[in-house]
């Protein structure tokens, strides 16, 4: 498995698992924790939750799994990255609390190793950092960070110093040029989510996962900036377009494998 390092220097898997769509439906609960408890037996140590999925259902299917693989002694809690994220409708100071210790609650863990804004909402976002903060202080949480901002609210969130404290940016769709050069900038961990439910099974999960984390490495080495305000014209570059002279883009393509 592939690791990338944030700005707070901890490693963490370059893939995950998701769970969206868990959590829905009682008599899927069985399968669905079967399906996560396989996922940690093959070597998945990331996961992603969020209160919004299944309306806490997702989490208390991923904290079921957690301590019944920890039990069967397939993995162990200081080996998982568990990410979970609060909705804009609770992103007040006390309510972000409040959302995380429910949360904390469905996952039967005592810290949260991610926790994120789900997306930009009302509520200012000063407020929200506050919380996360005061989490972070009290252990509930070890790290936050942000689920699909764009530019203006990344740049709105990198005013105050506070803001400036945000590892990570969760995103379902690839960041803009402009954006892309601000992430590497400021040491941003930038994730992203993909379906997969077209898989017919977990291992068949697993092995499209490996041609992904293949892909995930040439692209890595491509693409890294060699400096946060150059820029490239080659279109298939995930900086932007604007040339520079300091620039050298490698292009890349999807490796070859078996299937």
């Amino acid at each position: 498995m592939r690791f990338v390092q944030g700005s707070n220097g901890q490693k963490v898997p370059a893939l995950g698992l998701g769970t969206w769509r868990m959590g829905e439906s009682p008599r899927a609960r069985k399968n669905e924790v079967q399906a996560v408890m396989q996922a940690f037996e093959m070597g998945y140590r990331l996961i992603d939750t969020a209160e919004m999925y299944g309306d806490g259902g997702a989490e208390s299917v991923v904290g079921e799994a957690i301590q019944l693989a920890i039990n069967a002694g397939s993995v162990r809690r200081e080996e998982l990255i568990v990410v979970t994220k609060v909705l804009p409708s609770h992103a007040t100071r006390y309510g972000v609390v409040r959302a995380c210790e429910r949360s904390l609650k469905r996952l039967a863990i005592d810290t949260v190793d991610l926790y994120l804004l789900h997306w930009r909402g009302a509520t200012p976002l000063k407020e929200t950092v506050a919380a996360f903060e005061q989490l972070r202080d009290q252990g509930r949480i070890q790290q936050w960070g942000v689920s699909n901002f764009d530019t203006s609210d990344m740049q709105q969130l990198w005013s105050f110093a506070e803001g400036r404290r945000c590892i990570a940016i969760r995103s379902t769709t690839p960041p803009a040029h402009a954006m892309q050069s601000l992430i590497y900038f400021h040491g941003i961990v930038n994730t992203a989510s993909s379906r997969w439910r077209t898989h017919r099974s977990i291992k068949e999960l697993w092995r499209a996962t490996q041609r992904l984390t293949a892909w995930v490495g040439a692209m890595e080495s491509a693409h890294r900036p060699r400096r946060w305000r150059g820029y490239c014209a080659s279109p298939t570059c995930l900086q932007s377009r604007k040339q520079s002279a300091r620039h050298t883009c490698v292009k890349t393509t999807l490796p070859q494998t078996s299937t």
